[in-house]
C-alpha cells in the first residue's frame, strides 16, 4: 500500500475538553489501530439506509462532527516517541512511524479533564483516502461529569470531503455533508447503496444513486 510520510514528528496532545459531545464509549465506529481495518469498514458499511434509519444516522453524524475536534484539542510537536507528562498528572505515550501516529492517554489530567483512551492518525496515498483518524477517548471533566469522544473518518480524495464512519443501532454507515439540529443535506452509504438525504426539522426524503426514493 502506497503511503505518505507524516509531515510531523510525534504529536503529543495537550487536550482541553470543553463541552465534549457524549458518545457511547467503545463502538464499531471508533478505536481503530489498523489503517486497513478502518478503510475496510469505511468501504463496506453494514447498515441499511431507509426511512427508519435516516434520522438516527443523521443524529449520530452530528455527534461525530462535534467529537471530531475533541472540544478544542491543542497539539504540539515533541520527540519521535516516548511519553510526556500531562500538566496536572498522568501521561500521554506515543509511537510514530512514517505513516502512523499512535497516542495513548493514561489518566492524563489537562484543563480540568482526566483522559483515558487512544488516538490514531494515518496517512496514505493508496485508494480513495489520503488521511484517516480514529479515536476512542473517555474523560471525566469538571462541571461536565463523564463524557466520551468516539470518532473515525477519512478524507476522500475524489470527493474532496471528509467521510465519517457512523454507527447507529449496531450497524455502520459512511456519511458526509452538513447537518445540524434536524436540518441539512447528507450523503449516506449503507450496504444497500448511496443516498442523498435532505432534512428539514428531521423530515424530508432520500434519493438513491439508483433513482429510488423514500420519505421520512
Amino acid at each position: 500500500m502506497g503511503q505518505k510520510k507524516l509531515g510531523y514528528g510525534l504529536l503529543v496532545s495537550s487536550a482541553a475538553f470543553a463541552a465534549v459531545a457524549c458518545g457511547g464509549g467503545s463502538s464499531g465506529a471508533a478505536g481503530y489501530t489498523s489503517l486497513s481495518a478502518l478503510t475496510g469498514a469505511m468501504e463496506a458499511p453494514t447498515g441499511t439506509v431507509d426511512a427508519e434509519t435516516a434520522v438516527g444516522v443523521a443524529a449520530e453524524f452530528e455527534n461525530s462532527m462535534q467529537n471530531g475536534d475533541l472540544g478544542g484539542v491543542r497539539q504540539k510537536a515533541q520527540a519521535q516517541s516516548g511519553s510526556a507528562a500531562c500538566a496536572n498528572g498522568g501521561s500521554i505515550s506515543a509511537n510514530v512511524s512514517e505513516t502512523h501516529l499512535f497516542l495513548t492517554y493514561s489518566n492524563c489530567n489537562e484543563s480540568g479533564c482526566v483522559l483515558n483512551g487512544t488516538l490514531n492518525t494515518f496517512l496514505t496515498d493508496s485508494g480513495d483516502f489520503s488521511q484517516c483518524v480514529s479515536y476512542d477517548i473517555d474523560a471525566v471533566c469538571e462541571g461536565e461529569g463523564s463524557v466520551s469522544a468516539t470518532f473515525s473518518g477519512c478524507l476522500d480524495v475524489g470527493a474532496g470531503s471528509f467521510m465519517y464512519l457512523v454507527e447507529y443501532e449496531g450497524e455502520t454507515y459512511t456519511v458526509s455533508g452538513s447537518y445540524s439540529a434536524g436540518n441539512g443535506t447528507l450523503t449516506i452509504t449503507g450496504e444497500n447503496g448511496t443516498f442523498t438525504c435532505t432534512y428539514t426539522e428531521d423530515s424530508g426524503s432520500c434519493t438513491g444513486s439508483d433513482g429510488s426514493t423514500f420519505s421520512y
